[in-house]
């Protein structure tokens, strides 16, 4: 009996970038809309640099507890958590 099952092996570093893709199209989208007024983004490149931009918008104190949220979502994470 003969399988038609394909099976794709994706490098993780490969499936980490396909997620930073679909993460920055979904924020983009948003923005777009016009729903966003502030945003931080955080980044690390394939050689473990870090990066750091942001747009503080029209309330910088928000913008902390969003990275305050984000930071404690962070230290929560677990391989495989969204």
């Amino acid at each position: 009996m003969s399988s038609n099952h394909v099976v794709k092996l994706v490098p993780k570093s490969q499936e980490h970038r396909d997620g930073v893709v679909k993460t920055l199209k979904n924020m983009l989208e948003i923005a777009e809309r016009g729903d966003l007024l502030g945003i931080a983004i955080a980044a690390v490149d394939n050689e473990g640099c870090t990066q750091s931009a942001f747009e503080p918008g029209i309330s910088i104190a928000t913008l902390i507890g969003a990275n305050e949220r984000l930071k404690h979502r962070l230290l929560e994470y677990r391989d495989g958590d969204v």
